[in-house]
């Protein structure tokens, strides 16, 4: 729980202090977003077919933290300093450079006993 607690107040104060190239809107926009995607993935993968859950079954306050507090704030990293003006190669860069990140977070997360 620590770990996930310190991962939220990290990702949050990332999402508040980077310099901000989105406009209000397309910030809200994708928290909305994001937080919505999570939660009806959630429901219907997790909850209906059982497919995965991350930590019991059933709805948890640890799930709805992970997803109102991790999900919004990184989108918004994400997006902020994606390169829309920029090749498709740096586009594709920026893209593989965060897949690798959140497979780290990921994996941190396993060893630190989160997931």
């Amino acid at each position: 729980m620590i770990y996930l607690l310190i991962s939220v107040f990290i990702f949050n104060i990332a999402a508040y202090v980077v310099p901000k190239q989105l406009t209000k809107q397309e910030i809200y926009t994708s928290a909305l977003f994001s937080f919505s995607l999570g939660i009806l993935l959630d429901v219907i993968l997790a909850l209906k077919y059982h497919l995965y859950g991350y930590f019991e079954g059933g709805v948890q306050l640890r799930s709805l933290i992970v997803i109102i507090g991790l999900f919004p704030s990184a989108g918004i990293v994400f997006l902020n300093y994606y390169p829309r003006k920029e090749s498709l190669f740096k586009q594709i860069l920026y893209i593989l450079i965060w897949t690798g990140f959140c497979l780290l977070y990921e994996w941190t997360s396993l060893i630190s006993g989160f997931l």
